[in-house]
């Protein structure tokens, strides 16, 4: 019977390895009718039926394992899992607690932990989660970041600046301790010492390029665009990996752009794209083109984007965009077939996405386009109830109120918008 046993947790295993897990769950099911007693077992069946969302039948699984081992800490973390998964969170925190309390000590529980009270705000117990991790990999920089900007969520830049520091002091060399000291200052408005600490790892790895980087973003933030945009060129002198290259032409792009060099902005970016045909780059070349009203221009990235893999928001964006730039090119009846078919597979995106207020704005600047006022406003004020904190709903309510000439609604609703919003830019 041992053998039949383990064959088929090996199964089931292999099934797992090959995220079979509707064939793993069987494997160990028959395991478990051969010998009901093997706690190892249970947990693999908990985890199958996790993959395969049964919840219910995970929990009873991890369960009847605890049964079988009360002071098992894999069972309890499993068990928190499942409860976290069902959004439980309470009763997660208590299995995790239990799960520590039973020598169950791994970075992965530390984080989960952290990653709770992060959702719920108390960073001060998230911190200490971290900490904890941190005891177990102390060498692991990733953990220091997620402490460092805790602390900083919570209030407390002073501790954060610690962390930084207390990495730094283990790890001298380490490229991330830099990074995450410039990180910091840059979060608290202190260029100059951000600048600084860039310096200093710069001293240590003069010819490293994404200390390079790093130097130019601070430069970026601080709004020290003339020096950014001399120092961004020389990066580009480099050997640079593609990433690095990109960010810099991007670094480079928006220095143009603050120092009124928008011509220079927008060239600097088709250089790039003439290599490589990245669409995140083509849209802001399209939004560029936008705002300096190059609607040719609008149109061909747009184009570009389309052409791409580019993912469904950005595709959204390119089309919406490729309309508009047709209606101020041809005019409104030649761009009225493509808002139409617009309409309806932003209404099939707004289902999948109900997060993406902008493909609801798109929408309801597409029926507008198409004289579609109604259907508009009930767009417009969907996005007032969604988003009360935001002037958007009220904001377009008065556009679309402007377009249909009721002058003394557009009026109201502008004021409303700008109670939530005075800085709010009005169309």
């Amino acid at each position: 019977m041992d053998l039949e046993k383990c064959e088929h947790i090996n199964n089931g295993i292999a099934y797992m390895s090959a995220k079979n897990y509707a064939d793993a769950a069987k494997e160990f099911r028959t395991a478990v009718r051969l010998d009901p007693k093997a706690t190892e077992t249970y947990l693999h069946l908990g985890n199958a039926c996790v993959n395969l969302n049964q919840l219910d039948q995970a929990l009873k699984a991890f369960k009847t394992a605890l049964m079988l081992e009360p002071d098992n800490g894999k069972i309890l973390f499993s068990l928190g899992g499942v409860c976290l998964l069902n959004g439980q969170v309470a009763e997660a925190i208590r299995y995790y607690n239990r799960a520590e309390a039973a020598g169950y000590r791994t970075v992965e529980l530390y984080t989960i932990c952290a990653g709770i009270f992060t959702d719920e705000q108390d960073y001060a117990m998230a911190v200490r989660f971290m900490g904890k991790a941190i005891n177990l990999q102390p060498l692991n920089a990733s953990l220091y970041s997620r402490k460092a900007m805790l602390e900083i969520a919570a209030g407390m830049p002073e501790q954060a600046l610690e962390t930084a520091g207390e990495f730094r002091s283990l790890i001298p060399d380490a490229l991330d301790s830099y990074d995450l000291s410039v990180k910091i200052y840059c979060m608290q408005g202190q260029f100059s010492l951000a600048e600084q600490a860039s310096e200093e790892g710069l001293s240590r790895f003069p010819d490293d390029p994404a200390l390079r980087l790093l130097k130019l973003k601070v430069l970026i933030e601080s709004a020290q665009f003339g020096r950014a945009e001399e120092y961004a060129r020389e990066m580009l002198k480099l050997k640079l990996t593609d990433s690095l290259y990109k960010q810099t032409v991007l670094y480079l792009s928006a220095a143009y752009a603050r120092l009124g060099k928008n011509e220079d902005a927008i060239a600097v970016l088709e250089d790039y794209v003439r290599e490589h045909k990245d669409p995140e780059v083509m849209y802001l070349l399209m939004n560029s083109c936008l705002m300096l009203r190059k609607y040719a221009d609008v149109k061909r990235f747009s184009e570009g984007i389309l052409s791409c893999d580019a993912g469904e928001e950005l595709t959204a964006s390119a089309k919406f965009y490729h309309a508009d730039a047709i209606k101020n090119l041809v005019g409104a009846e030649a761009a009225e077939k493509e808002y139409r078919e617009l309409v309806s597979e932003l209404r099939r995106l707004s289902l999948k996405h109900p997060e993406m207020s902008e493909i609801y704005i798109f929408r309801l600047i597409s029926h507008v386009e198409l004289g579609e006022y109604e259907k508009a406003l009930e767009l417009a004020e969907y996005l007032e109830k969604a988003y009360p904190e935001r002037a958007d709903g009220h904001m377009y309510k008065s556009y679309i109120y402007k377009k249909t000439g009721n002058t003394a609604m557009a009026e109201k609703e502008k004021e409303l918008a700008l109670q939530i919003n005075p800085d709010f830019k009005l169309l």
